[in-house]
């Protein structure tokens, strides 16, 4: 009689379970590109951040130190951009993939982590215009690369407009 019970019981755990699964939102995974993700641990390369920071007048020195803690924080920089998108609704990263809203999240995600290592190392702390511009020379030496990634993933609802001129 219990194994009876018990095996109604399944039964009814099962049906249900095979009833709920279709409820479930097959469009809810991340749906960010490869090259996306790549930005997201890949955005301060040596040769490039060693620039910046040259033409900044940051003391060769420091590159190396700066570049491994940034490298260091990766996986954190990957986990606050997930966290950022969670919290908006739909998530950007989710399909459909949002680009203009996956960009404002990962540059603002990269700005503070790189104002943080800065500051670590007492760079820009009485001109906080020295790290937003050094920030900003990197972003604009990657920017190509990012526009090319993200335009490779837009769907019709996302694109821009044209800039048409008349």
């Amino acid at each position: 009689m219990i194994y009876k019970n018990l095996t109604k019981m399944r039964i009814s755990l099962l049906c249900a379970a095979l009833f709920l699964v279709p409820l479930i939102p097959l469009s809810a995974y991340d749906d960010s590109p490869a090259c996306f993700k790549e930005f997201e641990t890949n955005f301060f390369p040596y040769d490039l951040l060693s620039e910046a920071l040259s033409m900044s007048g940051i003391g060769q020195s420091q590159w190396t130190l700066i570049y491994q803690e940034l490298k260091g924080r990766s996986g954190r920089i990957v986990d606050e951009i997930q966290s950022q998108a969670r919290q908006m609704q739909p998530n950007p990263l989710d399909n459909p993939f949002n680009p203009e809203q996956a960009e404002k999240i990962l540059l603002n995600v990269l700005y503070a982590e790189f104002d943080d290592v800065m500051r670590l190392f007492s760079i820009g702390v009485p001109n906080p215009l020295l790290i937003r511009s050094t920030f900003d020379y990197i972003r604009s030496r990657q920017a190509r690369k990012l526009k090319a990634c993200l335009e490779s993933q837009h769907t019709p609802s996302f694109k821009r407009k044209p800039n048409l001129k008349y």
